[in-house]
């Protein structure tokens, strides 16, 4: 049972994993969204921005170092395993004893305690289920992780239908089902893990346990740093515009943050043969990582196209009245795809070169601007200037890892006009297209048009062609020969 998937099958298995996520949560958030009415889906989006905020710290990177020892040490494994579990307890424990202590002693979210509580036990089943994707991305065993989270999207839709259709509990509710879902979903995820791939060796070990506080440090911070810019503009936009604006920004920000992570899903397949390529081969290292960049930007213009285009439909559809407002933000942030999904690669070809720091710096940097531009636009111009922060953060995000990775390692090659420039370009007529075709034809013919549109320029262009598949491929089928060369000749000399 403990076989290896191919990167590709990985790639397939994740990425149904996640449009059938997507897709559950379009029907949750319109669900939630029309269950609670403007001003009260503004305050869940509030309370459930500070949870995803305290997520983050337990968190703390410790997936990437686990992710690293499990391919490493292959001895060692059920303690690595057990080691990076108790790790991020610790570390929960911890936060919750300082966020409960805080939220007693100042007296903070009073009507709100019920909702808090659930909110932290969806919290200690989280770090769980984390845990556990870690190993299956070790163990390149995504189907796995695409099963479990397809029977976290359906439990959670579930759950809050009947939450919102037959009971009054509110905000309350929705909290309660989120957490039971992550329940039973980390359960179960656990217990097949345990009977198919590794089971985790609980010891004190303290030793073991600083080994992930420190090694996690740089990729903990990072991601922190960029938790705090991805839900700053919601805490900005409470203070000076109230609680009626984080709705309307909130619902369509949610939408695309979730759709975000496509892209970040779509490159953890091939984390594993990044961190090989950058101990052994750099060169393949490089064209594998420019290729995936050029795939992901493909991918993620036709999302920002429809985004745009299709915003008013969209927005109407999933909110209904009161949102009119949020078919502005969906179609300025929108626009985040072009940069979202190649950075998603980035961020794992850092790690993989040894670049925790710079991460670090860059997403430090990124919340600095995104500060400073809600600061200034927020309180005058509202989610406008919330839009525009997040963009110009994901922008300088990209531009720069884009720099230190090629002055750091000068093999490596960014060709930004195929890369970036032809699908640019086949993104510019599909939304030509898209605008002229809208007002005469059905949204579905219109739809229809705009992909083949869009298709057709990529392969008249030759932006990605059958050899450019064929060359990812041999890349890692010589990654997987190449290594199990070595394990034979390791064989052998035993």
């Amino acid at each position: 049972m403990n076989r290896k998937l191919p990167v590709f099958k990985n790639l397939l298995y994740l990425s149904g994993g996640k449009v059938f996520e997507i897709l559950c949560l379009f029907f949750y958030i319109a669900i939630v969204a029309r269950y609670l009415g403007v001003e009260e889906f503004g305050g869940y989006s509030f309370l459930w921005a500070i949870l995803i905020l305290l997520t983050v710290i337990p968190d703390a990177g410790i997936n990437s170092v686990l992710v690293r020892d499990l391919t490493l040490k292959s001895n060692e494994n059920s303690r690595y395993f057990g080691g990076a579990i108790v790790s991020r307890y610790l570390l929960c424990v911890v936060i919750f004893f300082c966020f409960l202590l805080t939220v007693h002693i100042l007296g903070l979210f009073p009507a709100s305690r019920g909702s808090l509580y659930f909110g932290l036990m969806w919290m200690f089943f989280r770090m769980a289920t984390l845990s556990n994707n870690a190993v299956f991305l070790a163990y390149e065993r995504l189907d796995l992780e695409s099963y479990f989270t397809a029977l976290g999207s359906s439990l959670i839709l579930i759950f809050t239908f009947f939450v919102t259709r037959f009971t009054d509990y509110r905000i309350t509710g929705i909290f309660a089902s989120q957490a039971l879902a992550e329940a039973i979903t980390s359960v179960s995820s656990f217990i097949v893990l345990s009977a198919v791939l590794l089971k985790p060796k609980i010891e004190f070990a303290p030793s073991l346990w600083m080994h992930y506080f420190k090694n996690s440090f740089s990729v903990a911070g990072s991601r922190i740093a960029r938790n705090v810019y991805n839900r700053i503009d919601i805490f900005f936009l409470y203070k000076f515009r109230g609680v009626g604006e984080v709705g309307i920004y909130s619902a369509p920000y949610n939408l695309i943050q979730r759709m975000s992570f496509f892209g970040l899903l779509l490159s953890r397949p091939v984390y594993p043969a990044l961190c090989w390529f950058a101990n052994h081969d750099k060169k393949m290292l490089s064209q594998i990582s420019q290729k995936w960049i050029k795939m992901l930007t493909l991918i993620g213009i036709p999302i920002s196209v429809g985004c745009i285009t299709f915003s008013n439909s969209i927005i109407s559809l999933l909110l209904g009245k009161g949102f009119e407002e949020s078919s502005t933000v969906l179609s300025l942030l929108g626009i985040i795809f072009f940069f979202s999904f190649p950075n998603a690669l980035l961020w794992f070809l850092s790690l993989s070169l040894g670049l925790q720091h710079v991460l670090l710096r860059y997403t430090v940097l990124s919340l600095i601007i995104n500060t400073i531009i809600d600061l200034l636009f927020i309180p005058k111009y509202g989610y406008w200037g919330a839009c525009a922060g997040t963009l110009a953060a994901e922008l300088f995000f990209m531009i720069s890892c884009m720099i230190k990775i090629k002055k750091s390692n000068p093999v490596f090659e960014f060709r930004f006009i195929d890369v970036f420039g032809k699908p640019l370009f086949a993104g510019v007529l599909m939304a030509i297209v898209a605008i002229l075709l809208q007002k005469y034809c059905h949204i579905s013919v219109t739809i229809f048009l705009v992909i083949t549109t869009y298709v057709l320029v990529v392969l008249m262009t030759k932006t990605f062609t059958r050899s450019d598949i064929k060359s990812i491929r041999e890349i890692l089928r010589y990654r997987t020969e190449f290594q199990n060369k070595q394990i034979n000749e390791a064989g052998e000399l035993l």
